[in-house]
């Protein structure tokens, strides 16, 4: 599921990234408590991701080609019309600022970014594994993952959240304490900090040291 950034509107459905089966999306005026876009597929969809504007859904959408694999589209969602197909990735993030797009490949084929309104492809990174999310920062610099090695999975391979600058795709810093598979990421409202979430414990960095400020275990209980 995905916000606008004004809270005004939200897209949700069944995605998966690993099974294909006959789905759904749709996205929701919530001022006025209606339905204003949906799209089925066969196949079934990978991911989704909803502009700041919340004005363009992107799908990554599974297709029944000799590919096997599927296809972006960016949706307009005013028209309900495709405004441009992208190469198929498994996660999509847009940018604060909504000018750009972010695809990561599950099966370590690395980001894309895109500039949303061209399509034209900014930049690439590569040769960093599996990716299991992929964040901007708030402030928009930032394009965060997290990944672990390829492979079969192993509870002791190394998970990694990896940091690049947003714009140019060169990487900043790599934060590598967590054992395991790293799942979810998310930065502080200043994009100051980031939090990253392994199998059994959450760590919380300084962006700009990669310092490790504390980690909580799973299932911890606050201070009242």
């Amino acid at each position: 599921v995905a916000f606008s950034s004004d809270s005004k509107r939200l897209a949700g459905g069944n995605t998966s990234s690993f099974n294909r089966q006959p789905s759904e999306v749709a996205v929701w005026d919530l001022e006025h408590n209606r339905e204003i876009f949906s799209r089925t597929s066969e196949d079934g969809y990978a991911g989704l991701a909803l502009s700041p504007s919340g004005q363009q859904l992107a799908l990554a959408e599974y297709t029944g080609g000799e590919d096997k694999r599927g296809a972006i589209a960016v949706i307009d969602l005013a028209s309900g019309k495709v405004e441009r197909t992208l190469p198929f990735f498994h996660h999509l993030e847009f940018s604060p600022d909504g000018k750009q797009l972010a695809g990561a490949h599950q099966q370590g084929n690395g980001v894309t970014v895109w500039e949303v309104a061209t399509g034209k492809e900014q930049y690439r990174i590569v040769d960093i594994g599996v990716i299991n999310q992929i964040r901007f920062s708030p402030d928009g610099k930032l394009l965060a993952m997290a990944t672990n090695e390829l492979g079969s999975p192993n509870p002791e391979q190394l998970g990694e959240v990896m940091v690049f600058g947003a714009g140019n795709g060169g990487q900043l810093n790599v934060f590598s304490n967590h054992r395991g598979y790293v799942h979810g990421l998310a930065f502080s409202p200043d994009s100051k900090r980031i939090a990253s979430a392994g199998q059994d414990i959450v760590r919380v960095w300084t962006v700009e040291k990669g310092r490790e400020l504390f980690s909580l275990p799973v299932g911890f209980k606050p201070n009242n």
